[in-house]
């Protein structure tokens, strides 16, 4: 149960970001994220981008204007990965009721759904 909290704290902690950017007028779409894989990739991808931007020395309007567009698509990243961890947490809790009421064909395919999605988070995690 200590995941279904970590990703409830998660989704939660980003919620009010992704709420900001709902209210504003889109000027870009940004790269959607259609998978965990994908928003995983798009968050490492342009949050580097983002550091190489705000740490150049040289940070101007045009550095703005990039930081603004690339944020379309970590927004995006984020949306994804919001989903994908409630979906996550549902599958872990069907995975806890089917184990207290002895529904072993439910265990293993949730089980299996469930360290599929974990063991992707869990290898963009440093150990």
């Amino acid at each position: 149960m200590r995941l279904k909290h970590l990703s409830l704290l998660l989704c939660l902690a980003i919620s009010p970001a992704i709420s900001l950017a709902d209210d504003r007028p889109d000027h870009y779409s940004g790269e959607k994220a259609e998978s965990l894989e994908e928003a995983l990739e798009n968050l490492r991808t342009y949050s580097d981008k983002l550091s190489t931007l705000v740490e150049d020395e040289s940070f101007d309007s045009e550095h703005l204007n990039a930081v603004h567009e690339l944020t379309y698509t970590l927004e995006n990243a984020l949306e994804t990965v919001e989903g994908e961890l409630q979906q996550l947490a549902e599958t872990l809790e069907s995975v806890h009721v089917a184990s207290e009421q002895g529904e072993t064909t439910t265990v293993a395919e949730d089980s299996r759904i469930f360290l599929e999605k974990t063991r992707v988070l869990l290898q963009q995690m440093p150990r």
